[in-house]
């Protein structure tokens, strides 16, 4: 059998237990030692109902479901006291309209009687969102709401209002999305009592979106499935969540709005996956294969950018080997990549370790035909990022012209350095902090992640002098920026191999 939650919430189905439906049978009226129940549950809009029994101990007894004018019948009950419950959606309820157990009236089966139980469900409880704008006040009606995040049930408000019906009696977490991205999503807890009507007050951050279309360029058909991840210039570094199926892929037309933005200045990164097409970053006329040369959307407040056509170009590769600097020695653990990122990177987002070719050997097989500033980096090692033409960081690398027919070829060569920078870390009195510490580097230039300090002696090794800004977590939820608020505002310091430099890093308050 299976078991029940009370209270008015829910009831699992009785797989062991036979339904009847429809009016008391002669049969069951002409059994001696047993007895029935029997009624009409009548609710609003007519149609089936769920009815469970129970005994008064709490154990279930029997479910049966109502034909669609709500007759029900337990045939062949024990003689004893029962309490009868019926639910349609969310809404349960016991007989005579109670919402609990507990205050749920003690039904009487007596030997060849059938006991009548006719009851009437509540009308369902009804919660009118009213959703408007944070800043403005004005009234959003681009929205959708519904009891589970990610799958919202009633869309389009009135005037800022959106009613969400047959919601059950008791608390409930509503999400609420904007259909246009012009809107932050939110959600908001409520309390429903059947046959009132609650009103929840939402107030939605602005926001701005993007809508573009991928497409072949040379036969202008849609492309679905393809990644487009909106970057500001400054972005860190790309990580599992640049690429989301539930977010930013393209439907089976090509066409994709990005919502939910940051205004701000963005560039556009089309990412097609291990397919016949490579990936770009959108230019003003095709693809690029660096963010500096990509389209740049100035994306305002509460409107939507629309871009060109994003159109794809057959993949191209740059292949090549990873060596030591000193030794000349193949190196077996480094990748190599087209992007900063802050793990080992993704085939598809353009990265090529050597163990997965050996010797040494790496190959970007997933590029678009451009120009492409190209990563070595390490793993297991001490040796520093470089990036082509030797240079430290993104905007000095020298760009490598993928190729299609045949790859270009590119050799990294990394040399392992020292430690380059130290922290020390105190509290916002001058005290030592000796917790836990996540400590990462980014470049002051360009903002790409550059590494992680050690936890334990918080140096930093294997990064080429460069300048960097210190992003920080402890272990109390405090984190922040060394010297300021976000990345822009940091203090920058000189990462500087063999001669490191010491910084103090003050915490924020905690709470």
């Amino acid at each position: 059998m299976g078991t029940a939650t009370f209270g008015g919430r829910a009831v699992l189905a009785l797989a062991a237990l036979t339904a009847f439906v429809g009016t008391p049978t002669a049969a069951s009226a002409a059994e001696s030692t047993t007895g029935s129940i029997t009624g009409t549950i009548t609710r609003d809009g007519g149609g089936a109902v769920t009815v469970n029994l129970f005994t008064t101990a709490g154990a279930s007894a029997g479910q049966v479901v109502s034909d669609d004018t709500g007759r029900y019948t337990f045939a062949a009950v024990a003689p004893g006291a029962y309490k009868v419950q019926f639910g349609h959606g969310e809404r349960f309820q016991w007989a005579y309209r109670q919402t609990g157990f507990s205050r749920a009236t003690e039904i009487q089966v007596a030997e060849g009687t059938a006991t009548v139980v006719d009851d009437t469900m509540f009308e369902p409880g009804v919660v009118e969102i009213v959703a408007s704008d944070a800043e403005t006040g004005s009234p959003v009606d681009t929205i959708c709401a519904g009891r589970w995040a990610g799958v919202p049930t009633d869309c389009g408000a009135t005037g800022g209002v959106l009613r969400l019906t047959g919601l059950g009696d008791g608390p409930h977490r509503l999400y609420v999305t904007s259909t246009d991205g012009l809107h932050a999503r939110t959600e908001v807890d409520v309390e429903v009592a059947f046959g009132t009507v609650t009103r929840a007050e939402v107030k939605l951050r602005p926001t701005t979106a993007i809508r573009t279309t991928v497409v072949d360029r040379a036969t202008g058909e849609p492309v679905p499935g393809v990644c487009v991840a909106a970057l500001p210039l400054v972005f860190g570094g790309v990580d599992d969540d640049t690429c989301d199926w539930s977010r930013n892929h393209t439907d089976d037309n090509g066409e994709i709005l990005l919502g939910e933005l940051t205004p701000g200045e963005y560039t556009l990164l089309a990412v097609p996956g291990r397919g016949s097409y490579g990936i770009q970053w959108v230019g003003p006329d095709g693809g690029v294969g660096s963010q500096y040369r990509a389209l740049r959307i100035a994306a305002e407040a509460r409107r939507v950018s629309t871009v060109d056509p994003i159109r794809l170009d057959p993949r191209a590769t740059i292949s090549g080997t990873i060596t030591d600097a000193d030794s000349g020695e193949p190196l077996l653990y480094a990748c190599a990549t087209v992007l900063p990122s802050l793990g080992l990177g993704d085939p598809a987002l353009g990265a090529s370790c050597t163990q997965w070719e050996g010797e040494g050997r790496y190959a970007i097989d997933t590029l678009g035909p451009y120009d492409w500033p190209v990563r070595f980096s390490p793993y297991r090692s001490g040796h520093a990022v470089v990036w082509s033409g030797g240079a430290a960081d993104r905007k000095a690398a020298t760009l490598v012209r993928a190729g299609v027919d045949e790859p270009a070829v590119l050799d990294g060569r990394l040399r392992e350095v020292g430690e380059g920078m130290r922290l020390h870390v105190v509290e916002p009195d001058g005290q030592p902090y000796r917790g836990w510490l996540r400590a990462e580097a980014y470049n002051a230039r360009t903002g790409d992640y550059v590494g992680e300090f050690d936890s334990t002696s918080r140096g930093l090794a294997g990064v080429a002098e460069q300048p960097v800004r210190i992003k920080y977590a402890v272990d109390d939820f405090r984190d922040g920026w060394h010297g300021g608020t976000n990345f822009a505002t940091a203090t920058t310091k000189r990462v500087r191999p063999g001669a490191p430099t010491r910084v103090t890093v003050t915490l924020l308050p905690g709470n």
